[in-house]
């Protein structure tokens, strides 16, 4: 069962990766790479501040941030699994083989949800739009 925190909830983050020193995630189940990089880090900074969006912590567990609620803000759903699929390099590039492998990856995961902000070639390419079906059919 799910609520309106995000308890049960299965977010998967297609995206540049994780910024390792992001403290504000409570539950980030894991971070894969599907580029040539092989690394999960964030040097870009747009999955770092999407994952925010969607399940920061910041002004909820601590007295500090209780006291600046004016200015620390959740996510909309705090209480999510993350699942953070890196399929941007460090210089914003994407293959839509990439997409394929993440996208499956997120099938197996079983998530409910995917984040997906993309442009350019790929996103018209007809094997990614095939997939986006199948998962939109899931």
């Amino acid at each position: 069962s799910r609520d309106a925190t995000g308890k049960g909830l299965k977010v998967a983050v297609f995206d540049t990766g994780l910024n390792p020193r992001q403290n504000y995630l409570r539950d980030v189940v894991e971070a894969v790479d599907f580029t040539p990089e092989r690394n999960t880090a964030d040097v870009v900074g747009h999955s770092s501040f999407m994952t925010g969006v969607i399940a920061s912590r910041r002004g909820l567990d601590d007295a500090a941030g209780a006291a600046r609620r004016g200015v620390d803000c959740a996510g909309f759903a705090p209480d999510a699994s993350l699942y953070v699929l890196r399929v941007f390099t460090s210089k914003q590039a994407s293959a839509t083989d990439w997409f394929l492998e993440a996208f499956n990856h997120a099938l197996h995961r079983r998530v409910h949800l995917i984040n997906l902000a993309v442009g350019g070639p790929d996103y018209r390419d007809t094997p990614f739009v095939d997939k986006v079906s199948q998962l939109a059919a899931a």
